[in-house]
């Protein structure tokens, strides 16, 4: 497709002579330089006349390649190579035009489009910036085009040679979200390109301008917008398609997407109103500028074939050429960002004393969304970087992201609830309105989650999050402009509550015939009928289950499973039974119609539709907040400085009564997460641990009732195991006599790297491989090494997190062995 081509060549050029002309026009508006090219007439001048046409044309250029290849796309022209290759006879419309970015060169093109609309967007409405910082911007975002013009045509969907290499997986056009979900990730990314460049002014300019400010903030907020709405439709779609009862895999491709969004978060939490303290200006150049420098990152993940995803292109040369192109975003950034750093005239000197308490809690704020970014971005490049320099495998896993991030995400809950009563407020004594309201409904709410769940993690996290809503509500009651960062706030509450009490999830993997049932806690489905049937392009095996609560029946489920003969892939249709308190998901991973029996996996997962409304929260109030945008920025036109000033007197009386109420209001809610979630019922059963060790050899926990059963959850990966394993052998050794025996629990772990550590470490004990994790779920695992000990009535009668000791060892275990 010639034309196609023509396009695209036409947009690169055009976007290289928009860069250069916005960076004479940009030139030619310093001061320096402004006195000797003043008039209407010469290059810049010229310079200011071209710019926006050819970034305009640009724009029109690669918008025009794109409605040429969906035309191809929804008129089935198979001469185009592209067209043969990701659509079908059997596609719907709305799947047809959606394959355009379900390949590699179509998925470029369109980000490639996302970058020339923002650009232009940007060329149309950066009315609020002076000359220089305009022009300095619009040439970085011209600049960006036509590099990604470039990557692009080197991967073009309008070349014959696109034919080669695998059609699309079925499970990207098995699922109405994978329509949304792209589109809506690639136009938060291209957004973030706005504060990047205007980092990169302000590092040009060394100063951070009101009207930067506010344009940052307008287009971060809309970038931080998207990219939640496509997080989420991707968790959704991931819980919805593939079966395993999950949303969040911690996959390299999905952190890819989540490190942008958290950068984001702390640029939203820098330029606010009433965060800019501390040293914001430096904070927000920073984040700026990585923001986007993450996403091209997640563009060489993604893109280059150096992992291997359902989410990622794998069959990819590209990768020599995205690193590239990471380079030409990054170094020039970093050198600029040195030249920023050597010069602190753009920080006030208010800024340089030492902080307040509110203050201080903003940049504890932002440290600790770092260390997340921090913490993902290891266990994202780590294992990738190790395999490519030294061979080695290493696999992180949930339960790593789990140990490691738990104590920050604790610590941003805590101060997300605690922030807002530490600002100054001059004049006002006593209690801030609304804080002992808040701390009651957190005892209240730590109390009802600690007696109907018994877990204090839970009770813990609800508590947090009813101080949060409440704390949100005394605020808008105060200044309804706060709607919107309460919608939001509300909707992270609501998250952190949903994802903590997932890990009392159960889930139970089981062969039955007609008749036979699956059973996880009080909830168990029943095999009705197993149906087959053949529809177009693929085969159908659907299953109708009982589902039943209690032993009372509640409803029925029909999940599939689909062959898809063309492709040679396996793809689950799992069903879901969702109410407010949870959801009950089963999936077929096997059916076998000559013995008649079917492999289903069931999962009950607690307030997973809380995660669902939590991130619509979420957007909303982003939706909202950038709504009252116009309003926002025209305040912060006003002059700093013109609040009335606490007198240091004033400000010591005012924190001391803040301490005094947290004195009262944080010991309450502590005894009341503490009393409430104290377990008192009887231990349960443990759950299955069944299938083969890492010889092959065939274990089951079942076989050993009648034992004391030590059950130590490890992987080659985790450090802390290597130290507990003497521990365990020698325990198992001392008391093998009097029945106590150990069966280990391999998480995540590759077979090979396994049975490597275990002899290197003299591990005696068999363990059972557990490669996806499933197992580990059933059993409450949240980070390693983990310890279950099991009685022998077959219960599960302790649960040590962490690495075990000699002391829990003798008083624990060596105690249930000896009754």
């Amino acid at each position: 497709m010639t034309l196609g081509t023509v396009l695209l060549v036409a947009a690169v050029a055009l976007a290289a002579v928009a860069a250069a002309a916005w960076a004479v026009t940009a030139w030619a508006a310093t001061p320096r330089t402004a006195g000797r090219v003043a008039g209407d007439g010469g290059l810049p001048a010229t310079a200011r006349r071209a710019a926006p046409l050819a970034t305009y044309g640009a724009a029109l250029a690669v918008a025009g390649a794109v409605a040429l290849l969906e035309v191809a796309l929804v008129r089935q022209d198979t001469d185009v190579a592209y067209v043969a290759r990701v659509a079908s006879a059997d596609m719907g419309v709305y799947y047809r035009v959606t394959a355009l970015w379900s390949a590699l060169e179509g998925s470029l093109l369109l980000w490639l489009a996302a970058l020339a609309a923002v650009t232009a967007g940007a060329a149309a409405t950066l009315r609020r910036l002076d000359g220089p910082t305009r022009a300095t911007s619009l040439a970085v975002l011209a600049g960006l085009v036509t590099v990604f013009g470039v990557v692009s045509l080197l991967a073009s969907p309008f070349v014959a040679s696109v034919v080669r290499g695998a059609p699309p997986s079925p499970l990207l056009r098995d699922h109405v979200a994978m329509g949304m979900h792209p589109p809506l990730l690639y136009a938060g990314f291209a957004l973030l390109a706005v504060p990047y460049a205007l980092s990169v002014a302000a590092c040009v300019d060394r100063r951070v301008s009101s009207g930067a400010v506010a344009t940052a903030r307008a287009w971060n907020l809309a970038a931080w917008t998207a990219l939640t709405a496509g997080i989420g439709l991707g968790a959704w779609w991931s819980y919805a398609v593939l079966g395993w009862g999950g949303y969040w895999a911690w996959d390299p491709v999905e952190n890819a997407s989540l490190l942008p969004w958290l950068t984001a978060t702390a640029l939203l939490h820098t330029l606010g109103p009433r965060t800019r303290r501390g040293r914001w200006r430096t904070w927000a150049v920073v984040l700026g500028g990585l923001g986007f420098v993450l996403v091209v990152l997640a563009q060489v993940i993604t893109r280059s074939g150096v992992v291997e995803s359902v989410h990622a292109f794998t069959a990819s040369t590209l990768g020599p050429v995205l690193v590239a192109a990471l380079g030409l975003v990054l170094v020039p950034w970093l050198l600029l960002l040195r030249r920023w750093s050597r010069t602190r005239a753009a920080d006030r000197p208010g800024e340089r004393r030492r902080p307040g308490v509110h203050t201080a809690a903003l940049e504890a704020q932002r440290v600790l969304l770092v260390a997340v970014l921090v913490v993902v971005a290891v266990g994202t490049l780590l294992p990738t970087a190790l395999l490519v320099t030294t061979g080695e495998r290493v696999s992180v896993g949930a339960p790593w992201y789990a140990r490691t991030l738990a104590p920050p995400a604790l610590a941003l809950l805590v101060l997300l609830a605690a922030t807002p009563w530490l600002r100054d407020r001059p004049g006002r004594r006593g209690a801030p309105p609304g804080l002992l309201a808040a701390a009651g409904a957190a005892a209240v709410t730590s109390c009802a989650v600690g007696l109907l769940a018994r877990d204090a993690a839970l009770a813990l996290t609800g508590a947090l999050a009813a101080f949060v809503v409440v704390t949100g509500v005394a605020q808008v009651a105060r200044d309804r402009r706060a709607l919107g960062a309460w919608l939001a706030h509300t909707g992270v509450a609501v998250v952190a509550v949903a994802v903590v009490a997932g890990g009392q999830s159960l889930v139970r993997e089981e062969s039955v015939p007609v008749g036979g049932s699956v059973t996880a806690g009080t909830t168990s489905v029943t095999l009705v009928q197993l149906d087959r049937r053949a529809e177009l392009g693929h085969h159908v095996a659907e299953a109708e289950l009982v589902v039943g609560e209690g032993g009372r029946y509640v409803g029925t489920l029909r999940p599939q499973l689909r062959w898809y003969d063309a492709d040679g892939v396996l793809v689950a249709g799992p069903a879901t039974r969702s109410t407010l308190t949870g959801d009950v998901h089963v999936a077929i991973l096997d059916a076998d119609p000559g013995a008649g029996t079917v492999t289903l996996r069931l999962a009950v997962t607690p307030l997973v539709g809380w995660i669902w409304a939590g991130g619509l929260l979420l957007v909303a109030g982003a939706a909202l907040a950038g709504a009252r945008g116009a309003r926002r920025r025209r305040n912060d036109a006003r002059p700093r400085g013109t609040t009335r000033p606490t007198t240091r007197a004033g400000g010591d009386r005012l924190l001391r009564s803040r301490l005094v109420h947290g004195l009262v209001a944080l010991p309450a809610l502590a005894l009341a997460t503490a009393g409430c979630a104290a377990r008192t019922e009887a231990p349960e059963p443990a759950p299955p641990l069944a299938g083969p060790d890492l010889d092959g050899v065939a274990r089951d926990l079942a076989d050993l009732e009648g034992s004391v059963v030590l059950v130590p959850a490890w992987a080659s990966w985790c450090g802390p195991c290597v130290d507990e394993m003497p521990l365990i052998a020698d325990a198992a050794a001392r008391h093998e006599d009097d029945g106590l025996v150990v069966l280990g629990l391999n998480v995540r772990d590759l077979p090979g790297n396994a049975r490597a550590f275990a002899e290197r470490h003299d591990v005696p004990f068999p363990s059972v491989s557990d490669l996806d994790g499933t197992t580990a779920v059933g059993w409450g695992l949240r980070g390693l090494p983990m310890t279950y000990l099991v009685d022998r009535e077959g219960r599960l009668v302790e649960t040590r997190v962490g690495p075990v000791d000699e002391a829990w060892l003798e008083d624990v275990v060596a105690e249930e062995v000896r009754r």
